[in-house]
């Protein structure tokens, strides 16, 4: 599974538990911070996660198991955002204003706020963000459709992110 000193893994899982034991707070403190503003609930989901996924993990021994702890838990951080940002959960009161005409001009709203803000980044941009967050699709297909490779897909994509907070933080 993993080899690091003071860390390897033993037919009765002692390793495991000294991983956790030893990198549990830095693991909650990533996702805390990339979960912030979400429930303690899916910020201590994430962590459990991380910590199966080092659990599962097969194939050649980790080496440095504190940086790939760091890499899934961001990854898992970004799953679990990406489904909130899919399915955003919203109080009831909020959801369902009490006039129908307010739920259409709350539509609205939303919706010019939305065609305004995508009309303000560049149209690479706009593109690789829906297909990131709406379309779901991975960096891999997002080379492929730009005719790059992956590590450039994923450079686009920060590039994209930076560019929307500019036009977010203008817009507001």
């Amino acid at each position: 599974m993993f080899s690091s000193p003071g860390a390897s893994a033993g037919p009765d899982g002692a390793g495991f538990d000294q991983a956790v034991e030893r990198w549990r707070s830095v693991v909650t403190r990533i996702c805390r911070k990339r979960l912030s503003g979400l429930p303690a609930a899916d910020i201590e989901d994430a962590v459990q996660d991380t910590f199966v996924q080092l659990a599962e993990a097969d194939g050649p021994p980790i080496r440095n198991v504190e940086a790939w702890l760091t890499t899934v838990a961001g990854r898992v951080c970004a799953r679990v955002l990406r489904r909130r940002y899919r399915a955003p959960s919203v109080p009831l009161s909020d959801a369902l204003p009490s006039d129908a005409t307010e739920v259409a001009f709350h539509h609205v709203d939303e919706t010019l706020w939305l065609a305004k803000f995508a009309a303000l980044l560049p149209t690479t941009d706009a593109q690789i963000l829906h297909m990131l967050y709406v379309q779901d699709m991975t960096y891999g297909d997002i080379a492929r459709y730009f005719a790059t490779t992956s590590g450039n897909a994923r450079v686009l994509a920060y590039r994209a992110r930076q560019h929307a907070r500019g036009v977010i933080h203008h817009l507001d």
